[in-house]
């Protein structure tokens, strides 16, 4: 009976997400690049993600869920927090916080996530052919988002998982505000280890600034996992995945992570398609430090003809 109420479920959801996702595509589908707003939305915000190319959507076994599918919180067992830092090229930066709490098996998991990205202060310029030279003004440009999340288990071998978000950006005395969300699941065939994900990201009504309209940077994304390797000592965890964004050609990920001892992990990925990222690669240490444990995690990304990018995050679990 399980079993066909979990093929149900999944079937459902598999349905549902499909026609929300397609739906929008097909009244965008004449959108090109540049097109969607909240860019920043769409940026890697944890190391761990990152160093495995963010083929993560059928992983999500871990805090970082929060940002990749929410429906991963429902299989974690205990309270944690992640804390991540992004280094970009023009002196911008990316900071991320969250949290998760398993309540009950019954009542499901909730999360709450915050996202900034920041940047110095710029000075107002004048016309190359302007009598006077600058303005002696600064002004200053930001996004954040901030997020709820909930997770559960449908049966016991599929979840799904809801991510709403408040969004805003400002751009010197102008601002834009709104409200998105993330459908996502996670089935675990119980075949061979592998595991199927899906995720809707940044679905929502058109934003506006100043005058002009334009939407989230909405994203399908399905992908599927493994674990080859999964014992005391060694740990192999593959992921891949595909998406659809409603601003680009598809896109695709393959990355993988290996843990010696559940200590040391050493990950690399391989983005395709992508505008300028290509190959990651990153490495993280998990210690017992009294009743929680910590994660510290690093990650580098090849940026192409742009500055490469670092990111660090640390994690903590109880």
């Amino acid at each position: 009976m399980n079993r066909l109420v979990g093929a149900q479920s999944l079937a459902a959801a598999s349905a549902l997400l499909i026609v929300l996702a397609l739906s929008p595509c097909a009244v965008l589908a004449q959108s090109k690049v540049g097109t969607a707003g909240m860019q920043f939305l769409e940026v890697g915000t944890t190391a761990r993600v990152a160093g495995m190319g963010e083929a993560f959507v059928a992983v999500a076994d871990d805090a970082s869920a929060l940002r990749y599918n929410s429906a991963g919180l429902a299989w974690l067992e205990g309270r944690e927090a992640i804390f991540g830092y992004t280094d970009y090229p023009a002196d911008i930066t990316l900071q991320y916080a969250g949290a998760i709490a398993p309540i009950s098996p019954v009542i499901g998991t909730v999360g709450i996530a915050v996202t900034s990205l920041t940047m110095d202060d710029m000075v107002v310029t004048t016309p190359v052919d302007s009598d006077v030279t600058g303005t002696g003004r600064h002004f200053t440009a930001g996004d954040v988002a901030v997020q709820l999340s909930y997770a559960r288990m449908l049966t016991d071998r599929f979840s799904a998982g809801l991510s709403v978000r408040f969004i805003q950006e400002d751009l010197e005395d102008e601002s834009a505000q709104g409200i998105g969300a993330d459908i996502g699941t996670l089935y675990d065939t119980h075949w061979n280890t592998v595991k199927v994900g899906m995720n809707i990201s940044n679905f929502g009504p058109d934003m506006k600034f100043v005058e002009e309209s334009f939407p989230q940077p909405l994203n399908f994304t399905v992908g599927v996992s493994v674990e080859p390797i999964s014992d005391e000592l060694h740990h192999l965890i593959l992921g891949f995945e595909g998406s659809h964004p409603n601003d680009n050609e598809e896109r695709a990920a393959v990355g993988g992570e290996y843990t010696v001892y559940q200590m040391l992990s050493f990950r690399g990925g391989y983005k395709i398609n992508y505008d300028a990222e290509t190959w990651s690669a990153g490495v993280g240490v998990q210690v017992p430090l009294g009743v929680m444990g910590v994660k510290v995690d690093y990650s580098y990304t090849d940026f192409g003809y742009l500055s490469d990018i670092h990111r660090a995050t640390l994690g903590i679990s109880l």
